[in-house]
């Protein structure tokens, strides 16, 4: 899953530079991962960011909050809105999202990935260029390693 969501931050965001990690199976699950995944990095552009993926929550949450000077970016892919704080007005403002298509008993939008099959169809078939590359992918992958190897590296804290 962490590697989902840092395609799509860097997609928006740019470059990482910086990533740690504090990783951990803490589940009873009966599968050989990490469930819980905590991230912190920093971009190139100097902004911070942070990152809990999990997969043993029965509740389904996919939020982002961003914060910045002149205000604050609120969006909530379940309850499909996204609230923009304008520091200058002092007020909230909201936006609804558009319903996408969802399968029964499915949680998640199907549209990305519809559009995401569109694209590949379409790029094999010379109609149009690939919206994600290998190369991308591989930079992701690298980005995952490195934010692991960080996890390895623990510090314990004694503090008396």
């Amino acid at each position: 899953m962490v590697p989902f969501e840092l395609e799509w931050l860097t997609w928006i965001f740019g470059d990482i530079k910086k990533i740690s990690c504090m990783k951990d199976k803490i589940s009873n699950l009966k599968v050989d991962i990490d469930d819980v995944y905590q991230l912190i990095f920093q971009f190139k552009s100097g902004l911070i960011g942070h990152l809990f993926v999990d997969v043993i929550s029965r509740s389904p949450t996919r939020i982002i909050r961003i914060v910045g000077e002149k205000g604050t970016i609120y969006w909530d892919w379940m309850e499909d809105i996204v609230r923009l704080f304008d520091s200058n007005k002092g007020k909230w403002f909201e936006f609804e999202e558009k319903k996408g298509f969802k399968e029964n008993g499915y949680v998640a939008k199907e549209n990305m990935y519809i559009d995401e099959i569109k694209n590949f169809i379409n790029a094999i078939n010379g109609k149009e260029k690939y919206i994600y590359s290998l190369e991308e992918d591989l930079k992701i992958l690298k980005l995952l390693e490195a934010a692991e190897k960080s996890a390895d590296k623990e510090v314990h804290v004694n503090i008396k």
